[in-house]
């Protein structure tokens, strides 16, 4: 009995010594062993990130081929069979026709299909393709002409409602597109800038890569670029411009009268480059899908110049001084500064990394030219020829 006692007075001083032992000295322990993981860990990481950013790695390249990599449009951006009109085909100077397909109509906004429609009927009735490309190898799509509402309903969400003394910036007004015109499917990229310009925008915040956006160029720049390239396809100076401001809304819905070409703003992250999916830098264009009219890039990217002044839109006169129209918002914006009817302005001399721009080539002089005249009809008796000349005649 004696024995048991001191035996179970012996456990208890144990487990109390074990316990206090376990308290103090086994966190130490497995802290130790712990940094020492995390540590032997991140050596493996920071030799990892070494080796991939190692010039000319493949790792490295894979990874940034959605940036500034090859064009590669997915099969499923496009439908139907294919558009080809041949030697039946409209012959525009300079350009020729590229076979190609109406634009998915999956996941666009109410109107879409109807414009579509549109475009279709309009490349059959005047035989005029419907992707053609110029000598320089941009692809541009037929845009007809038509009538649509610009601006945006007073709840629709992220709308800028009032600019200085109660202005309502985005009202909601009718616009009439008179002509047709074929407007560049991508934004204009770096590549293209190359090929007229020669070089690049000397800037240190410049992004580089041929199927990315130009980026770092003002406005007059834009305008020095499409005179550029009239002048090495030996067209008249007007046939390539920028868009104006009504010009780029209505070819950026392509007939939806939702918020964005697309139909739900949940679909964003299959249409639009902006902050919450590409904060980093441009894109290469065509990375996300088109609109009804197969055009890209029409939210996000780069911010697009426009031809014309920042005005009021029901009085029609200047606001801002001589402030130029900026669309479409750019990779480092939220998602309401890409909306269809989001209007901005800077000055012309602005640049910077988030601005680029897209250009049209207009036809319709083009197709008055080579459409057979109309001959006069005579309505009326022709006037009489004048005393003068009668006398004279006698007296001969």
């Amino acid at each position: 009995m004696y024995r048991s006692k001191r035996n179970r007075v012996r456990r208890q001083r144990f487990d109390k010594i074990d316990s206090t032992v376990r308290r103090t000295t086994t966190p130490k322990s497995l802290n130790k062993r712990v940094i020492w993981r995390w540590f032997i860990l991140f050596a493996i990481l920071l030799g990892v990130l070494k080796m991939s950013l190692a010039p000319n790695n493949p790792v490295i390249k894979s990874s940034l081929s959605a940036y500034h990599g090859e064009i590669k449009l997915k099969d499923d951006h496009f439908h139907g069979e294919d558009v080809i009109l041949g030697e039946k085909a409209f012959q525009l100077k300079s350009f020729k026709e590229v076979t190609s397909k109406a634009a998915s109509l999956k996941g666009l906004g109410q109107g879409s299909e109807e414009a579509q429609k549109a475009q279709l009927e309009y490349v059959q009735k005047h035989k005029l393709p419907l992707e053609a490309e110029n000598s320089i190898g941009m692809k541009f799509r037929l845009i007809p002409p038509g009538y649509y509402v610009m601006g945006s309903p007073v709840d629709e969400k992220g709308r800028k409602k009032y600019v200085g003394k109660g202005i309502d910036i985005e009202s909601q007004h009718g616009v009439e597109i008179k002509e047709p015109f074929y407007v560049s499917k991508f934004e204009v990229t770096v590549a293209e800038w190359k090929a007229v310009m020669g070089s690049v925008p000397q800037n240190e915040w410049f992004f580089e890569g041929d199927n990315t956006p130009i980026n770092e160029v003002n406005w007059s720049d834009a305008i020095k670029f499409c005179k550029k390239l009239a002048e090495l396809e030996g067209v008249p100076e007007y046939r390539y411009r920028l868009l104006t401001e009504e010009e780029w809304e209505y070819v950026c819905r392509a007939g939806s009268e939702t918020a964005f070409c697309f139909a739900k703003e949940k679909y964003a992250k299959h249409f639009v480059e902006y902050l919450d999916n590409n904060g980093n830098r441009t894109s290469v264009v065509g990375r996300k899908r088109p609109n009804a009219w197969g055009v890209y890039n029409m939210h996000g990217n780069v911010m697009e110049w426009c031809l014309d002044f920042y005005r009021d839109h029901f009085t029609r006169k200047l606001r801002e001084g001589k402030m130029r129209n900026v669309r479409g918002g750019s990779w480092k914006h939220e998602l309401k500064f890409c909306r269809s009817a989001n209007r901005a302005r800077l000055g012309p001399t602005s640049q910077g990394n988030l601005l680029g721009f897209r250009i049209i080539r207009k036809i319709q002089a083009e197709i008055d030219e080579k459409s057979e005249p109309i001959p006069e009809v005579q309505t009326q008796d022709p006037a009489p020829e004048p005393v003068e000349n009668i006398i004279e005649k006698e007296n001969e």
